[in-house]
């Protein structure tokens, strides 16, 4: 992600969990709830063309590289029910 932000000059990154999940892992004395996959999005919002990708990932130790997580914002969005990007960004 570093290298993007390096290649693109200013890069925007939304990250946050997924909670559409079932959560059955809680933490601490406030029991928090530990969800099972994070989402990355990452926003090259700089025009002419105005670029994103997404990332699901487990929460947890995973080798695969990064780019083994990619998928594309729409996804992302799905998953979490949110929507996060402008409907003009192109998949980067």
């Amino acid at each position: 992600m570093r290298k993007w932000a390096e290649t693109n000059d200013e890069v925007y990154v939304v990250a946050g969990p997924v909670l559409t999940d079932v959560i059955d892992e809680w933490i601490g004395e406030n029991e928090v709830a530990v969800p099972k996959r994070f989402y990355k999005v990452i926003l090259d919002l700089k025009e002419p063309v105005v670029k994103a990708i997404g990332f699901i990932m487990p929460n947890g130790k995973d080798d695969r590289p990064v780019c083994a997580f990619a998928v594309p914002v729409d996804r992302v969005e799905r998953e979490t029910g949110t929507t996060r990007c402008e409907s003009k960004a192109k998949p980067l």
